[in-house]
């Protein structure tokens, strides 16, 4: 059975008469402004790519080779070119880096970052889907003032 990923709703290939869903319900608020996800994907930035797909497009868009990269940020081409492979997972900081770097918003980067590690973590694991909801609970708690 193939699924579509297209704006953040996944449809079942195998019944191709199947209505689109037309509620947004199941999506975070931020999600069903389906116009502001769209323009955020047409910008190769889409929440599905990963960091290292991101920071591979930006490089090749500029047109830039790893090792000039590797020199302009003193990180080390192999260390780069895992990243892009996801191979290996940046610090924070060589995150910011590339973000100001290519001239990416610096919180969309974070974004692809954080929820790589989220996944690699959790891909394998039966109750990842509840275990986010909780743990999204969790932050909204930790949060509140006290």
């Amino acid at each position: 059975m193939q699924t579509h990923i297209q704006a953040h709703l996944v449809f079942d290939t195998a019944n191709a008469n199947a209505e689109k869903p037309n509620e947004l319900e199941f999506l975070p608020p931020r999600f069903r402004d389906l116009k502001k996800f769209d323009y955020f994907c047409q910008n190769n930035n889409c929440l599905m790519k990963s960091f290292g797909e991101i920071i591979k497009e930006a490089r090749k868009t500029k047109g830039l080779y790893l090792r000039q990269v590797a020199a302009e940020l003193n990180i080390d081409q192999a260390i780069i070119s895992k990243f892009e492979h996801g191979d290996r997972k940046p610090s924070k900081e060589q995150v910011i880096l590339f973000a100001e770097f290519f001239k990416l918003d610096k919180e969309d980067l974070l974004i692809a970052w954080l929820s790589d590690k989220v996944v690699y973590d959790l891909k394998d694991e039966i109750l990842a889907d509840k275990a986010l909801k909780v743990a999204e609970q969790k932050i909204q708690y930790k949060k509140k003032p006290i």
